[in-house]
Parts: structure tokens; C-alpha cells; sequence
């Protein structure tokens, strides 16, 4: 309600496009994202799913939440940016 209509659009608008800025850096990179549709949030397959959030969270970044040995959900909203983005690839080639 505090930001209107308007803006509840907005922030809906910059949360998915973040999510697929992700998803398209995660995939450029190798990793598959299981997910065809989706708004802000995705699932990402990778080969060990502790291995991939202690890699993040060694680097202060919240990867996600683990959903199997190797599945992983992954979320933006309108409080990331471009440049988390850039970092939590960044954080995944270490």
C-alpha cells in the first residue's frame, strides 16, 4: 500500500527481469536452471548444493536454499542490483 499500484508494478517489474539477468548469467556459465517460466524465483541444478551456498556465503551472499543434494531455489527482488548480480557470479568461479 505504501508504494501504489504503480509502483507495486514497478518493483514486480525489476524483481523478474533480475531473475532473469540471473538465470541467463547462471546458464552462460554452465549451470542449469530447471525452470522454464518463472517470475522471481528459479530452480538452479548444480553437483553438490553445500559446496555451491559455502561458496557464496564465503563470499557474504545468501545463494539460496537448498532444496535437494543438488537442486537449489533461487530468489531476487527489488533490492538486488546489477552488480549482486555480477557478484554472486563472480563468487561461483572462484
Amino acid at each position: 500500500s505504501l508504494v501504489g499500484e504503480k509502483g507495486f508494478k514497478e518493483i514486480g517489474m525489476v524483481s523478474a527481469s533480475l531473475a532473469h539477468k540471473l538465470a541467463n548469467e547462471l546458464k552462460n556459465i554452465g549451470i542449469k536452471v530447471l525452470n522454464r517460466n518463472f517470475y522471481n524465483e528459479f530452480v538452479i541444478n548444480v553437483n553438490n548444493a553445500d559446496e555451491f551456498l559455502l561458496k557464496l556465503k564465503n563470499n557474504n551472499i545468501l545463494g539460496g536454499i537448498k532444496l535437494s543434494d543438488n537442486k537449489i531455489l533461487v530468489c531476487t527482488t527489488e533490492m538486488n542490483t546489477e552488480d549482486d548480480i555480477a557478484d554472486y557470479i563472480k563468487a561461483i568461479k572462484k
